[in-house]
């Protein structure tokens, strides 16, 4: 088994937790993005000081989850593409998630944009709001199919030596992508 193929070996998790403490984290900040979503369409204008602090946190979401998805296709899903087929199925599914949150992410940072500058500006607002409320179910969405589904699978058939392995170029990955990202 030094091939380093998807085997029986049920003690292989450590690559699998290092992705789950990720989801960890990104749930406990679902009530933060919930707070920006009831601040965007509230009937009360907001300061453009909370938007602008908002926009640091969002900043801040949008780098971890993107890290983390960018260690998924980097390092995880290039593994199983050698036992699942990459254009269909699940590895597919995970992608276009993926595409579609770093559009969300894309429709919050515009719109948070426009509420710096403009926090009385009700599209944009609503913008938010929208795109905030799409993201958060999208995201738990997919934490779960990952959670329940892929990462049991891995866990299960991936022999200890890959997932050692596997470990390493995740935290290498995630180490050297903090060492480029701005403060």
């Amino acid at each position: 088994m030094s091939d380093g193929a998807l085997r029986d070996h049920p003690m292989s998790r450590a690559c699998i937790a290092h992705l789950q403490d990720d989801h960890a984290r990104f749930v406990q900040s679902f009530p933060v993005l919930e707070g920006w979503i009831q601040m965007a369409e509230s009937a009360t204008t907001s300061p453009a000081a909370q938007w602008q602090q908002a926009r640091a946190g969002l900043e801040a979401f949008v780098r971890d989850v993107t890290l983390h998805m960018d260690k998924e296709e980097q390092v995880l899903f290039p593994v199983l593409e050698a036992y699942l087929p990459r254009d269909v199925g699940p590895l597919a599914v995970l992608r276009g998630e993926h595409s579609e949150i770093r559009a969300r992410f894309r429709q919050l940072q515009t719109a948070i944009a426009v509420l710096c500058r403009e926090p009385d500006n009700r599209h944009a607002a609503a913008g938010f709001t929208q795109a905030g409320r799409a993201l958060r179910q999208l995201v738990y969405d997919h934490l779960y199919k990952e959670d329940r589904v892929l990462y049991p699978m891995v866990a299960r058939f991936l022999e200890p030596e890959r997932d050692a392995h596997l470990l390493q170029q995740l935290e290498a990955f995630h180490v050297s992508a903090e060492s480029v990202a701005p403060e």
